[in-house]
């Protein structure tokens, strides 16, 4: 016994505390990773997959791999029916690590069931209330990209159907939809995702659907869905966005989630 014991203090010597060893022995703590931002961009109008279900899925994904990042930011937004109108609903803060572990444990719960239960509220308390008509996806996106806070590095989490309708980004919907680097230029003429306004943040489309528009007031096929998807990857790449994610579910982000599932990034 005394000479495993023996050992195990030789190996924390040469390897350190903070170690795999040393943090399997107690001894030692995780080591803190970098902040991130983390925006949850909301599009829930009838078409919109930013469903309480869905907004739940993205919230078990994201919390846990915010463990380890003290000072990053949650924030949830609501598209509304122009860019102005895109609205902040709620925002968490991960907590400094303490040196206690049972501490840190009950910290990191707590801040686990605070967030999940004020982001839920938030959203059941607009979702039904707000009324909109049009979905300016590019122009709600812009908005957020504007919201920097401080220099961490930036994920863009946006639960759609993907199909913009307004005045600048036109009808993804139903309409005729145009070359993917006419929508780019049409965007950026109106200073929408223009050159450089996503340096630095990794986008990510996700739920989006291929279903029926509301109404049925056209029909959706394969074809048109991967076109659209066209638009939009060409489009948020021209913005040069760090990563560009695009999943019917919820796709896995690289460098940032502890999970190593199956990923349908956008290459």
């Amino acid at each position: 016994m005394r000479r495993v014991v023996s050992l195990l203090l030789a190996a924390l010597v040469f390897t350190g505390c903070n170690s795999p060893i040393g943090i399997m022995l107690g001894f030692g703590h995780t080591p803190v990773k970098p902040a991130v931002t983390i925006d949850i961009l909301c599009d829930f109008d009838a078409g919109g997959t930013c469903t309480a279900d869905n907004l739940r899925e993205t919230l078990d994904r994201v919390l846990p791999s915010l463990t380890n990042r003290p000072g990053s930011s949650l924030r949830l937004w609501a598209m509304g029916n122009e860019l102005g109108d895109t609205m902040l609903l709620a925002t968490a803060s991960v907590p400094s690590p303490t040196r206690r572990k049972n501490m840190q444990r009950a910290a990191w719960t707590r801040f686990t069931t605070t967030t999940r239960s004020l982001f839920l509220n938030a959203y059941a308390a607009l979702s039904d209330t707000r009324h909109r008509h049009k979905s300016p996806i590019a122009e709600s996106l812009t908005r957020v990209a504007w919201a920097a806070d401080g220099p961490s590095e930036r994920y863009c989490l946006v639960l759609t159907d993907a199909r913009e309708y307004s005045g600048i980004g036109g009808d993804l919907e139903c309409g005729a939809l145009p070359a993917a680097t006419t929508f780019t230029r049409q965007l950026q003429r109106h200073h929408v995702l223009a050159p450089q306004s996503l340096r630095g943040v990794s986008v990510a489309f996700c739920f989006v659907t291929i279903g029926t528009i509301d109404g049925r007031r056209c029909d959706s096929t394969l074809e048109r869905s991967d076109k659209v998807r066209e638009l939009w990857i060409t489009t948020l790449r021209a913005a040069v966005a760090t990563r560009v994610f695009y999943s019917t579910a919820f796709p896995h982000l690289y460098g940032f989630e502890v999970s190593h599932d199956t990923d349908l990034q956008a290459h």
